[in-house]
């Protein structure tokens, strides 16, 4: 469930207009770590888990931001 709400709102949110943005390695890295931070919320992990972000992101079946971009933009 929180997949589809992830992929309906928040993700849609984060690359809006991506294709006329000026893709600095920074700014990716900035909406990386903040995608990564709100997955991990998302799936209720804590520091104790210790769970990978690709099986978290496997789980909700979500891909990262920077795919994301790189397909809308192409």
């Amino acid at each position: 469930m929180n997949g589809k709400i992830y992929r309906a709102c928040d993700r849609r949110v984060i690359v809006y207009d991506s294709e006329t943005w000026s893709k600095k390695i920074e700014d990716m890295l900035r909406l990386d770590r903040a995608t990564n931070l709100k997955v991990v919320w998302m799936c209720g992990v804590t520091l104790t888990k210790r769970l990978a972000l690709d099986e978290l992101r496997i789980s909700m079946n979500i891909e990262s931001v920077k795919d994301a971009v790189r397909r809308d933009t192409l």
